[in-house]
Parts: structure tokens; sequence; C-alpha cells
């Protein structure tokens, strides 16, 4: 008797497969579109009503199925007196005989040794999910144990030919004739389970097997979709070949460049010296009040590239002695080369924390805390649609949403503002002053060419890691083995090269992150046309900036009218509307300049200004008073929308049109007061050294901390319980191991890139 109650309950596990299949694929975009439902369902759902309705017959088999499987066995044909081997032989001839043969003989010996208590088919037993507590809130996600389940072979002691190894599958149940849960109520709660199977069946037999079964049971509201199966160690394909030989390339390269430096550091220097150090010009730090590398708001000024720093690359090295006697070495541009990719001196540039006094320190603050403040809503954005991975959604965020202090993550895209604020920002600052310096002109074929190289060769090395490698460096029970971005971006990578991504095919768009790249590449390129009337005329670039400026709230607002846009991506939309708000509204250039020309703006000021300016402190503490509360007002101001309240038509529009020009003047405010002596303690704070490096690696930490989430939320083999202190430790580790990884990228990538170019076009600074 125990054995069948033993092998029965096993089988009945398989009825609750796993969860919406997504067929071995996640992208960015559907993330975040999902995680938006997600906060619109909660938002609209009473605290005091049951999370799932009562009359819900799909939820109550699901209850049913996982609480009384005693009743179904006791109900069942197949529980008897036969002898055990007969009972496995029968379900196997009932239901299997579709299959394929293998399979079929394979699920069979399982289903015999388990009942012969063989340890090896009752630890594959023993990897599937079970029920736990909480269903009823939402807990129906059962992933079983992945790593008991890979570890099991069957072992042969009778005639039966061949052998198997468990393989970790998933599949979805989805109920018959589905329909969109009503507006106020929660999704109804799909049973996600893991299964462990004989590796010889394929996803189609498993699918076979598991309606077979239901049907066994008279089970007709639901039935199996689809089904993903792990594969153990998968065999890489042409393209992750193609990827290892290129980072293999650069990983030659940078052994060779540090190798060099080392040589001329440490070795060769002591053919003429005792104990030597060699340094450029101006030792480690910039002293050049403007470069072109401070143009883009994730590009520090002190990056890795335009720092007048030690690059092994200047044009001479100077030896230095105790007895103080100094011996320069030329370098050629085969050295500079070689030397562009030495680790030891890119390290020490990026971790260099020398700034010059006139230079834009709070900058580096409000670089990285945006970037961090990124990183957070991304902690809890790919959190909340995770499949399979998390047991509590709809609670935690009935929880989260009563709290009017979480409106700094439902609003933390105002921190990509931020960014554009501190592009145009720098862009005015830095060309005006060049412009200045050189009589009006510049040269704008190097103006153009150095944004696209500083951008573009990490931002296509990261995308080829992403799309070739990503998904052969994890597994996990919902490892996507596919990846993580759609098609593979077989037709799409060539509008993330071209800058485009955010107007061509954004719905399709792969490396959906890089949205913002597009959008400031955009702006750079449009930034002439206001800098230019800026330099010859304070009065006619004033009216080309105020008539950008007003042509964006008009587009803005029509756009966020006629497409029914919601002041915010998680405030009343679903499907189309969603849909609608990031592709018409939060990925266009046309409704996203405004902090940007607020940015140009406050660059032009600093500039015009020499960063100097006297007002009475009542006055500044005044503009500090209306700067703070029309930034809390953006960020905090939104909660009632979250919880319910529908915004009007016109509401939504006027909202969307200028929020983000007045949070750009806020940022601006910030940088003026902080510059020209009336920031206070927020100076103090914000021009701290620390943030130096991590400033310059911030551009780095935009490009992989999503790849950094995915790896973390998708390998990990239980269900997450999401609670408060959890979601700080998770924050805290996500962005650590970001800024790690970005590192690493920054002297793999960014860094010799940089030197190539300054080797290639002479760009050293004098």
């Amino acid at each position: 008797m125990y054995q069948q109650k033993l092998i029965l309950c096993g089988l009945m596990l398989m009825c609750f497969c796993f969860s919406r299949g997504h067929n071995g694929q996640i992208n960015y975009n559907s993330i975040l579109r999902t995680a938006g439902e997600r906060i619109l369902r909660a938002s609209t759902h009473a605290p005091s009503q049951p999370y799932f309705a009562d009359n819900d017959v799909f939820t109550s088999e699901v209850i049913r199925g996982s609480l009384v499987m005693e009743q179904l066995l006791a109900n069942s044909k197949l529980h008897g007196e036969l002898p055990q081997l007969t009972i496995a032989e029968e379900f196997i001839q009932d239901i299997a005989v579709t299959v394929s043969p293998q399979c079929q003989n394979d699920t069979q010996f399982m289903l015999s040794s388990i009942l012969a208590r063989e340890n090896w088919a009752l630890q594959m037993l023993d990897a599937f999910g079970k029920p736990d507590a909480g269903i009823l809130r939402g807990a129906t996600n059962w992933l079983g144990d992945y790593e008991e389940c890979l570890a099991a072979v069957a072992i042969n002691k009778t005639e039966y030919a061949g052998g198997f190894n468990g393989k970790y599958c998933f599949g979805s149940l989805a109920k018959s004739n589905t329909k969109p849960p009503a507006p106020g109520t929660l999704p109804t709660p799909v049973p996600m389970l893991g299964m462990c199977i004989p590796d010889t069946c394929s996803n189609t037999d498993i699918k076979l097997l598991i309606n077979g079964l239901l049907m066994r049971f008279d089970v007709t509201s639901f039935s199996m979709q689809g089904v993903t199966c792990q594969e153990k160690n998968p065999p890489l394909d042409r393209k992750a070949t193609a990827a290892i030989c290129i980072l293999s390339i650069f990983l030659f390269f940078l052994i060779i460049g540090t190798c060099y430096d080392l040589y001329l550091r440490f070795i060769k220097s002591d053919l003429n010296m005792k104990r030597p150090t060699y340094v450029s010009k101006n030792e480690y730090g910039s002293t050049n009040k403007t470069n072109l590398d401070e143009t883009n708001a994730l590009l520090s000024s002190s990056s890795v590239s335009e720092d007048n720093v030690t690059n092994s690359t200047a044009n001479h090295i100077v030896l230095v002695a105790k007895n103080n006697a100094n011996t320069q070495i030329e370098q050629g541009t085969l050295d500079k080369i070689i030397l562009a990719f030495s680790v030891y001196t890119n390290g020490a540039k990026i971790l260099n924390t020398n700034q010059p006094k006139d230079s834009l320190r709070a900058v580096h603050g409000i670089r990285f805390l945006s970037m961090s403040w990124v990183i957070l809503a991304h902690t809890f954005a790919f959190a909340l649609p995770l499949i399979g991975l998390t047991e509590n959604v709809y609670p935690y965020m009935l929880k989260c949403l009563s709290r009017q202090s979480f409106s700094a993550i439902l609003n933390a895209f105002v921190a990509v503002d931020s960014f554009f604020v501190l592009s145009g920002l720098l862009v005015a600052y830095v060309v005006l002053s060049e412009m200045k310096k050189n009589n009006g002109t510049i040269n704008w074929f190097m103006f153009y060419f150095h944004r696209f190289w500083r951008l573009t060769p990490v931002y296509m090395m990261v995308l080829m890691i992403d799309v070739c490698l990503l998904h052969y460096i994890g597994d996990g029970p919902v490892w996507p083995q596919k990846g993580f971005e759609k098609n593979e971006c077989r037709n799409t990578w060539w509008i993330n090269l071209l800058y485009v991504n955010n107007l061509v095919e954004n719905d399709q768009q792969c490396f959906g992150w890089s949205w913002y790249l597009a959008n400031d590449m955009q702006f750079y390129i449009l930034s002439p046309l206001m800098l230019v009337p800026l330099f010859m005329s304070m009065f006619w670039g004033s009216i080309v900036l105020i008539g950008f400026l007003f042509a964006i709230w008009l587009t803005t607002g029509l756009v966020s009218r006629l497409d029914h846009v919601a002041p915010g991506p998680a405030y009343q939309m679903e499907g189309a509307d969603a849909a609608a708000y990031m592709n018409d509204y939060y990925y266009a250039p046309y409704c996203r300049m405004g902090p940007y020309i607020a940015g140009i703006a406050a660059g032009y000021f600093l500039y015009i200004t020499t960063n100097k300016l006297k007002m009475r402190k009542i006055t500044a503490l005044i503009i500090w008073f209306i700067a703070a509360a029309s930034a809390l007002a953006i960020v905090y101001g939104l909660y009632d929308y979250a919880n319910g309240s529908v915004a009007t038509k016109d509401v939504g529009a006027f909202y969307n049109a200028v929020h983000r020009t007045i949070w750009g003047a806020c940022v601006s405010w910030v940088v003026i007061a902080c510059t020209t002596g009336y920031g206070g303690f927020v100076n103090t704070i914000l021009s701290w050294e620390g943030f130096i490096p991590l400033s310059r690696l911030s551009y780095c930490a935009y490009l992989v901390h999503p790849l950094v989430l995915f790896s973390f939320y998708y390998s990990n083999r239980k269900p997450l319980y999401l609670y408060d202190v959890g979601m700080v430790y998770y924050f805290f580790g996500n962005m650590v191991a970001s800024y790690a990884v970005a590192f690493i990228v920054s002297l793999a990538f960014e860094a010799p890139m940089m030197g190539l170019e300054k080797a290639i076009f002479k760009r050293d600074k004098k």
C-alpha cells in the first residue's frame, strides 16, 4: 500500500507542472512590462479582499490537487491489490502509447524502480517539486530540487538494456478558455512545479504523458501547454565559439600589454638606476579643466581615456631615480598601442582620485547615486515577473504600495533623466569652452567620432557576451538556455550599432536598456544646433533652446493625450496602453529631450559665469527649497495614483510633458550650486573623492548590471520570498557585483579602446 501511495503521489505531482513556459527566452522589455502589470494589479486590489476569487474553479483544483491527494488515491481505479509492477505497467500502457519507445521503456523502468525502492529512482521522485503552504497567497511555484535531479543516474540491476540520467524539466498548465483578469482582481495562480524525468524523454513525450495523466483523473479544466527541459552542459554553438575566440584575442593583448608595461617599469629601468618609478608628466589625475570625455552622463570627466594620467602611451616616460636624474624614453606608435592594454596602468587610472580644483566634482556623486538608483529599481522590477522564482509577489506588492516611501522606487525612472541632464550640461560646458579656446572652431569630425568610439566598442562587446555566452555561464531550474534576448538579436543587432533601437522596431529591440544610449547619442548629434547659436549669441541661442523645449513639451503632451499614456509606467496601464507608454513615449527621443535641454542651459550658465556666481544666501536657500520641493513632488506626488486613483487624460498629458524637464532643472541647480559655492553639506557629500572611481565605472555598470541581475535571479534554485531586509540585501549585492564586473569590463575593453584612439590620432594631452 505504501509503495502504491508513493508512486501515485509522485505522478499526481506531475499534474501540477510548472509555470507559464517562457520557451527558454527572457528579455528586458518583457520583464519591465510584466512588472508594471503586476504593480497595476496589486494597486487596484483592495487589501481586504482575498487574493483569488472564491468561485475560481482553477484555483480550487490546484488546492484540491495539492492538499487532498489521498482522496484522489482512494477513488483511483489503480488502487487495489494488483502487483506493484503491474500497476506501473498498466499506467504506462494506458497513457504512454504515443510517446517514443525509449522514453516509454525508461519511464516504466523508473516507475518500477520507485516501487522497488531503488535509491536513484526515489532520488528522482524526491526531486519533484511539492506543494507548500501559502497557496491562497500565490505560493504555487514548486521548483523541486534541481541539483538532486541532475545527480540521479539509473542503475540497471535487471535485464533492462541501457541507462539514463535525470533530466530537469518544467512545463506550463494553462486554464481552458483563459480570459484576462477583470479590473480590480488578481490573475489566477498557475501551478509551477519542476519535474525530474529520464533524459531520453523529449519535451513532446513529457507533454503527452502529463496530458494523458490528467485525462486519466478526469481533469479537464486545464492542460499541459508547453514543456521546457534544462540541458546539462549544452555544447557551444558557432556564435559562442567565435565570441570566445574574440575574447581570447583581447586576453592575449591584455597579457602582452601588462607584461610590457611592467618590464618598462621594473626591469628595463633597473639597467640605469636603482629602485626607480616612472610616471607621466602630470602624475595621476587630470590637469585639464575640460575634455570631450565629459560630454556623456555615464562617462566620467576623469575616465580611463582622457585623463593625462599614466598610460604608458604618453609621448615619453620619465624615469625618476633617487638622485633625481631623469631619462626620457620616447615611445613610438606601436609601443603606445601595446601599452594601451596594460591592466596595471589602466587599473591605477580608474582608481585614481585626483581632480583639478575647478572641476565639476559634484557630477561624480550625482552620476554614481543615479546609477545606484537605477540598480535599486531594477532589483525590484526584475523580481516581480520572474517565472517560477517568486512566491509572494502580490502580498509583498500590496505591502509596498501602501507605503508612500515606495514611490521612490516606482518613480525611479527619473534617475535616467539625471543622466540626460549631466550629458547636456557637460557637452555644453566642455564644447563651448573648447570653442572659446579655439576662436569658435572645433573639429566636428572628432566631435562625433570620439563619441562613437568612446561608447561603441565596449557596448558591442557586452552585447556579444550577452547574446553569445551568457546563457552558457549559468544554470538553474528556470535558466533560459536560449538566452535572454529575443531571437538572439539576429534581426535587430544592427539597430543597436546605429543607435536607433529606440525608434526602429523598439518593441523588438535586444539589449533593451540600451534605449538610453540611443537617446543620448541622438541628443548629442543634435546638440550643435543649440551650442553654436549659444556661442554666437546669448539671445538667439536662448530662443533656439526655448523653441526646442516647447516643441518637446507639445509633442510629449500630444503623444500622451492621444495614446492615453498615464503619468508613469505603473499607473493604470495594461496591454496596449502599457505598450504605448514604452514604445511611443518612454523610448521616444522627442519625449525625453527636456532634461537634456535643461542640462545644456545649465552648462551654458556655468560657461558664461566661469563657475562664479554671487547671490544672497537667502536667495540660494529659496532656490534650494523650490528645487527640493519640486523634486519631491515629482517622486512622491503620484502616490494616490499608485493606489487606485485614476488620472484624467489632461493631467497625465501635462505631467508627462513637463515633469522630466522640471526634474532636469532641479538636478541642474544642484550642480550649479555645488560648483559656485552654494552647495553646503550637499556639495560635501556629492564631491566625496570616493565617488570618483565609481563614477568612472558608471557607464560599464549601466551596460552590465542587467546581466548581473539576470544571472542572479534566474540561477536561483528555490523561489524567492520577497521581504524588505532581503530586498535591501539583494540591492547591495547586485550593486557591488555590477561594479565589480564593470571594473573588469572597463579594464578589458573600455580603457584599451581609448588608448588606441590616443595612439592612432595622436590625442595625447601636452
